[in-house]
């Protein structure tokens, strides 16, 4: 299909990208990677004045600081890749070699995927499971909020005319039980379900994609963990806790799966 008529700006300041946010309210769009933002448009599911696009201004940044990774708004999910190989955010990289296809990996930025909030998107999880930080921009300063409560709040996110200038990761403690988990739809290649933690100690984050209609942490097994972390080598108390995890939880169903066969995905 064919978008609707649109203005194209590409701003070489974030002064000037805010400005047009300021000007254009709800009907100025960021163009990022732009894969979510461009089939919305040809489809016709969202309609804009003005699409502002952040390629220009230097948002491409993956830089390591001590026990800090930071990494830009439009900063490529293959540079992610690279970067984090081998470090302690070693997730990023092993969820790149399973996210999406090549070409997405290529062209799409991690900021972009976060903000995007696809239900079975891959990156949302890992960023709950890692505490992420995100930087907004609005037009007075740029903040910073646990990716976490953002999703948890009632507001919307991203906040309309605010620029997400980029996300940052603490590293995680250096024993912590880390991975990603997927089960995939051959067809698609999204996530019927997938699972992304992070645990040490008391230290439990467990965030799930694909099942719910949201990417979500699943606070409930999350604290008992974090008081029980014994149970997590004794199978039968586990397994309980998971059950009643699940029982809290509203999965979703359409052509792909149903709503029964992600649930039961998740607990195998």
């Amino acid at each position: 299909m064919i978008p609707a008529k649109f203005k194209y700006m590409r701003p070489k300041t974030l002064s000037k990208a805010m400005m047009l946010l300021s000007q254009h309210g709800e009907k100025a769009a960021i163009l990022a990677g732009g894969h979510s933002l461009l089939t919305q448009l040809k489809h016709r599911k969202r309609r804009v004045d003005v699409v502002v696009d952040l390629a220009s201004i230097g948002l491409d940044k993956v830089v390591v600081h001590n026990d800090l990774l930071e990494i830009g708004a439009m900063a490529k999910q293959r540079d992610v890749a690279v970067e984090t190989l081998d470090t302690q955010w070693k997730l990023l990289s092993e969820i790149a070699s399973v996210a999406a296809d090549p070409m997405i990996r290529n062209r799409g930025t991690l900021v972009g995927a976060l903000c995007a909030l696809e239900h079975g998107g891959d990156w949302v999880p890992a960023a709950l499971a890692l505490d992420a930080q995100i930087s907004i921009l609005d037009d007075e300063h740029e903040k910073s909020f646990l990716y976490a409560d953002l999703l948890e709040s009632k507001t919307s996110f991203p906040p309309v005319g605010t620029i997400v200038t980029g996300v940052s990761f603490s590293a995680p403690p250096s024993d912590a039980i880390i991975g990603y988990r997927k089960f995939k739809h051959s067809a698609i290649g999204w996530s019927v379900v997938s699972v992304a933690y992070s645990i040490s100690g008391s230290h439990v984050r467990i965030a799930v994609s694909g099942a719910l209609e949201k990417p979500a942490r699943i606070r409930h097994l999350e604290n008992h963990l974090a008081v029980n972390p014994d149970h997590l080598a004794d199978t039968r108390h586990l397994n309980l806790i998971i059950e009643e995890s699940l029982n809290s939880l509203s999965f979703r169903s359409d052509q792909f799966a149903s709503s029964e066969y992600r649930r039961h995905r998740l607990k195998l």
